[in-house]
């Protein structure tokens, strides 16, 4: 399967300015007008003004462009630039409803695929108020007037016996609304990979993790896959035991020491007495 940041339309005939964090977002057509998407001060949709823009994405194949920002007078949150009509739009705001019975707490990255649709990285919960209940750190994206879970913390990957346990930098979301996002995960194997998702089905595919093979190199030995998958090796190490190897050498080096009482220890004590008693002898 394409992943979704491949499959993203790029074009030249809308490119975005480099955003200056906290200040604005302009986009501007190859042959057009540098236009204002997003300034400090200027009116958040539905209600509340800008006070400092967090993020910005890529911009889509139809010019939009999706931005983070906080908000004085109102909830912070994720907005869209739409530029056939030259408006702006609330995607989500904190304590807006997940659609899974959870509410978004924060909202750290934002994208917008060519149907127009977002996704957040963002921190849910139950109740954002409640500061005892632990937070869930998960994808969503737009689908049809709300949202859907595409992974959650904690949730299975297509990798035997493994669960998410952090999703790494911004998602993003192609002109078929598939998901690409990045996550490491926790069980058997603790790994970083690329994975996508499908809302038909629903289905997750993993394309790449640390490990696999390079295009045009060598295989992975089964050695070394043993060694990555099992728990045991890693473990051993992680917790200060030494190879054995090293074990045997040090029981070889006290081998060839000499022990307290032994022939050798004494004749060497023997030796140092009857030096001293010489040496007092010659002082007397």
């Amino acid at each position: 399967m394409e992943s979704a940041a491949g499959a993203r339309t790029r074009i030249s005939r809308i490119s975005v300015s480099r955003l200056v964090i906290g200040r604005a977002v302009f986009v501007r057509p190859t042959a057009g007008v540098l236009t204002s998407v997003a300034r400090n001060g200027d009116p958040a949709p539905g209600g509340g003004t800008i006070t400092t823009v967090t993020a910005v994405s890529d911009v889509n194949a139809a010019g939009d462009v999706a931005f983070l920002a906080t908000v004085d007078g109102a909830a912070s949150g994720a907005f869209r630039y739409d530029a056939a009509l030259t408006t702006t739009a609330t995607v989500a705001r904190i304590g807006d409803a997940t659609g899974d019975g959870r509410q978004f707490c924060d909202i750290t990255a934002v994208d917008v695929g060519d149907s127009g649709r977002s996704v957040l990285h963002t921190v849910t919960k139950v109740n954002c108020a409640d500061g005892g209940e632990p937070a869930l750190d998960g994808v969503y994206a737009q689908s049809g007037g709300g949202f859907i879970a595409v992974v959650r913390e904690g949730d299975a990957t297509p990798i035997t016996a493994t669960t998410y346990s952090k999703f790494v930098g911004t998602p993003e979301i192609n002109a078929s609304d598939v998901v690409g996002f990045r996550a490491k995960t926790a069980g058997f194997e603790h790994i970083t990979g690329l994975f996508n998702f499908d809302s038909v089905g629903p289905t997750t595919t993993a394309l790449v993790v640390t490990g696999d093979s390079a295009p045009g190199s060598f295989a992975r030995s089964p050695a070394a896959s043993d060694q990555r998958q099992s728990p045991g090796v890693s473990r051993s190490r992680h917790l200060g035991h030494e190879p054995r190897r090293d074990l045997s050498r040090r029981r070889q080096q006290r081998a060839r020491r000499p022990r307290h009482g032994s022939g050798a220890g004494r004749s060497l004590r023997h030796r140092r007495h009857l030096s001293s008693h010489r040496r007092g002898l010659r002082h007397r």
